[in-house]
């Protein structure tokens, strides 16, 4: 084999290790979510802007200096369900006027539980 070749099959045995840890994490991690009741479920229903409103409900959302809500990223799913998601995100006003008053509602929470920390020396 050439140097080339070679580097192909250590990169493609790298690659399948890869995609196994990164199964087994997310499936371990699935787990553990749902036995801490830490997951929504569509129950097979088409995700929806109704959906998206739950997820972003259950999520605790961190805040910069400035009270800009930490980006969130989604892990995982089809291209075709990440379309859909960014679809309702840009496309649905009623969608994005009441995930911005929920979003609204969980800076006050932050600012609120910032605001009790207390620092130790």
């Amino acid at each position: 084999m050439t140097h080339d070749e070679v580097l192909g099959v250590v990169a493609s045995i790298g690659s399948d290790f890869g995609t196994e840890v990164a199964k087994t994490f997310y499936e371990s991690l699935g787990n553990t979510l749902e036995d801490a009741g830490q997951t929504i479920s569509s129950q097979g229903q088409p995700i929806d802007a109704e959906f998206l409103l739950r997820v972003l409900e259950s999520l605790e959302i961190g805040f910069d200096d400035e009270g800009n809500p930490n980006p969130l990223d989604m892990v995982g799913g089809s291209p075709d369900l990440r379309q859909q998601i960014v679809r309702i995100q840009n496309e649905d006003e009623s969608f994005q006027q009441r995930a911005q008053a929920l979003i609204d509602r969980k800076r006050e929470q932050w600012v609120a539980r910032e605001s009790n920390r207390k620092l130790v020396d």
